[in-house]
């Protein structure tokens, strides 16, 4: 089906792809990105996916850290001519985190205790919110560079897309919580804090929490907390910084779905979001979608189709034939029904249908066909 709409990346440079888990956000960003590279962009698609699908889609064993430029030969056998490079990135959390704590400023002996301690290594690598605040960092770092003309951006699994776009201030808001750093005091001997000030409510915490978590738990806790002070205003001014460019016109989302009604209202639900949060919405994909096919709205298709089996002289009218295009009419009626649903509910949005292909696993195959549509 020839796609008349725009495309999603005009006078974009930043496009962030979101939608509920299960829709197929890797192989849309990572085709999206392949059909800008045709088109002339010089394009990056980034995943914080731990599954490694989008290496996968891209026919690689692994991505690394950096960003990796997938040669454009690759893509000559299906019939793509790239007119710009096309890269991949699948970034490392916990190395974007210790690139920070470098970044830093602090004495190398303060870096390498803050990356030694345990908290810190569960941190940046597994605390809620942790994913997604490498994914944006990163994404800040890569448009900084003005490598690109465009970054796509493909987002973890969400059940609300403010959950992903709250997790780097939630971080940012724990290492300063005043709280925090009062259930700590008791275990720091290196505070400035007179013993005089461990009262009554410190001690208390100190035979209760300390007893549950564990005394060296929750030493090594406020010394995560007190290693992180001098970067406090870092992360705070890096945060306000991100925001401001993922509310920037340049920076837009595409809010990815599938046929599935129920993902259809998530991705809807996402999109107002977006809207009222301020950010821009570049446009829908739906994905892994069946494209109606023209023929099979003809009237009275099933009953023209039995008569012309009887006058070819096969017994059975009714048979597996008729059973086939029957299923096929239902499936292009349910295909119209779900289409149109979504066509009614984006507005004045593009909507660009994806659709679904034969290949059971991404990869360089579906891509290229994917493309096109794009």
């Amino acid at each position: 089906m020839e796609n008349k709409t725009p495309h999603l990346w005009t006078n974009r440079k930043i496009l962030i792809s979101v939608g509920p888990g299960g829709v197929g956000k890797t192989t849309a960003s990572a085709s999206l990105a392949l059909a800008a590279a045709r088109q002339g962009k010089k394009t990056l698609v980034m995943t914080v996916d731990p599954s490694r699908r989008l290496a996968n889609a891209l026919g690689l064993s692994d991505l690394p850290n950096v960003a990796h430029q997938i040669p454009s030969e690759q893509f000559l056998e299906y019939g793509i001519e790239l007119q710009a490079p096309f890269s991949a990135m699948i970034p490392n959390v916990k190395r974007i985190f210790d690139d920070l704590v470098q970044r830093s400023g602090l004495s190398t002996h303060r870096q390498l205790e803050i990356m030694d301690n345990p908290i810190y290594q569960r941190f940046s690598s597994t605390l809620a919110g942790s994913l997604e605040y490498a994914a944006i960092e990163k994404l800040y770092e890569v448009y900084s560079s003005k490598r690109y003309d465009l970054i796509i951006l493909d987002t973890p699994p969400a059940q609300n897309v403010l959950d992903f776009l709250d997790a780097p201030q939630r971080i940012v808001d724990f290492l300063s919580n005043e709280s925090v750093q009062w259930l700590i005091r008791p275990y720091v001997k290196s505070t400035h804090v007179s013993t005089k000030l461990l009262d009554l409510g410190s001690a208390l915490m100190n035979k209760t929490l300390g007893k549950m978590a564990g005394a060296d738990t929750m030493k090594a806790l406020a010394k995560f907390v007190l290693g992180f002070q001098g970067m406090y205003e870092g992360f705070a001014q890096r945060s306000i910084a991100v925001q401001k460019l993922l509310r920037e016109p340049q920076t837009a989302f595409v809010v990815v779905t599938s046929g599935q009604r129920q993902q259809q209202q998530s991705a809807l639900h996402f999109s107002k979001d977006l809207r009222k949060q301020g950010f821009h919405l570049a446009g829908f994909i739906g994905n892994r979608m069946l494209t109606p096919n023209p023929l099979l709205t003809q009237p009275n298709l099933i009953e023209h189709f039995q008569v012309a089996l009887k006058n070819a002289k096969i017994e059975e009218p009714n048979s597996q034939l008729s059973k086939a295009l029957r299923f096929n009419v239902g499936r292009h009626k349910k295909a119209t029904k779900s289409i149109d649903y979504l066509q009614s509910q984006v507005g004045d949005k593009p909507l660009v249908i994806l659709p679904e292909l034969a290949q059971s696993s991404p990869g360089l195959e579906t891509l290229a066909e994917l493309q096109r549509t794009l």
